[in-house]
């Protein structure tokens, strides 16, 4: 339903900015993996601790609880819990 003087949605335009979306929200997740690792390897565990929280629920949020990205974004979170103590 559109309002009225709107112009309809444009299917393709919409899938367009999905797809944008998508590869940015792709490029951050990657991104907040890859800050995380660097922190476990630098001894700063509670910043990986928070990151890899923060990952983990976009993570499962986005792709599942048992995408590869998901289950590699737990591997950092256990990790750098253990490493902490």
């Amino acid at each position: 339903m559109t309002a009225k003087g709107a112009a309809p949605a444009n299917p393709a335009a919409s899938s367009a900015v999905i797809a944008v979306l998508r590869g940015e929200l792709m490029q951050t997740l990657a991104s907040r993996q890859a800050l995380a690792n660097i922190y476990v390897s630098d001894g700063c565990f509670d910043e990986a601790i928070s990151l890899s929280e923060q990952n983990v629920a976009a993570q499962a949020h986005t792709f599942g609880p048992d995408h590869p990205f998901m289950l590699k974004a737990r591997k950092t979170l256990d990790v750098a819990r253990q490493a902490k103590g």
